[in-house]
């Protein structure tokens, strides 16, 4: 009875610290890549150094431990689960930080008051509500690699459509942001049921955890993406400003600087979606998954 207690010790002990490296690993590099943007990319290199060895650590313990975390032999192994799981990330990446960059442009860009924007930001979860039931349908039908891989060419071409568009109208943002919410909707439930899919039952509660992990990491990674090219086209100062709310407009100086910065994050956005579209089709050669039903 002690050994069984023992051992299950041993796991809890094994799983925290396995937990703990992976969540350093994260808040050295997220810190790395925002601090550097008020203080010196230089300077501040000895957080990504650190990033590097917890990581490293992370991986050599989880391929020694019984328990392991992420079990990495499903990256390795499974073509299928690995490039439902990359698509994921590339999705959540070019897509989370959308109400963040927009809010910005809206008020300080277009002047719109902060009601005007929430409304007219809501247009894109509205139609990823309306089509994210009809995509596990269209799914069943066509393949959820398929459909997976239309939502994310939808995403992009809108992305890449802002990127060149000279933005006026409200409508000049509406329908963009409808289009990323239709194809978010078509790619959401069959990019689960890929990653699901790929992996027998007894592996469910892993994949289930993987994919929660590789989507919080792509939202992470979108805010400190879209941050990063914004911090390079506008002055420190007025940056932190503008990020924290207590400013609301932009001197002419700054002002096309701001639309540049602006447009690269959308182009950067919609490249990595496209790139989502290729690593949507992928599955593995002797695909022995089993089927789900929705």
């Amino acid at each position: 009875m002690n050994g069984v207690k023992n051992d299950a010790i041993d796991v809890v002990r094994s799983t925290n610290l396995l937990s703990i490296l992976f969540t350093i690993t994260l808040l050295c590099i997220t810190l790395y890549l925002s601090v550097s943007q008020i203080f010196d990319w230089f300077y501040m290199i000895y957080l990504l150094f650190m990033s590097i060895i917890f990581f490293i650590a992370f991986i050599f313990l989880e391929r020694k431990s019984s328990n392991p975390l992420l079990d990495l032999s499903l990256f390795m192994r499974n073509r299928t689960f690995t490039a439902a799981n990359l698509t994921a990330f590339l999705n959540y990446t070019s897509t989370f930080s959308i109400v963040f960059v927009f809010s910005i442009y809206l008020q300080v860009i277009l002047k719109y008051t902060p009601f005007t924007t929430g409304m007219i930001l809501i247009s894109e979860p509205i139609f990823m509500v309306i089509f994210s039931p009809i995509s596990g349908k269209l799914s069943d039908k066509y393949g959820s690699r398929e459909i997976a891989a239309i939502g994310m060419g939808l995403i992009g071409i809108a992305f890449t459509a802002l990127a060149f568009l000279n933005i006026q109208t409200v409508w000049d943002v509406i329908i963009p942001l409808s289009i990323i919410g239709i194809g978010f909707g078509l790619f959401s439930a069959p990019n689960t049921h890929s990653v699901m899919s790929s992996v027998t039952e007894n592996k469910f509660g892993i994949a289930s955890g993987t994919l929660g992990t590789v989507r919080f990491t792509g939202q992470l990674a979108s805010i400190v993406l879209a941050s990063t090219i914004l911090a390079s086209s506008l002055p420190k100062a007025m940056l932190l400003k503008l990020f924290s709310g207590f400013e609301n407009s932009i001197t002419l100086t700054y002002f096309n600087a701001f639309i540049s910065g602006f447009k690269e994050v959308m182009l950067v956005s919609g490249i990595l979606s496209l790139i989502g579209v290729y690593t949507s089709l992928l599955k593995t050669k002797t695909d022995n998954s089993i089927v789900l039903k929705h």
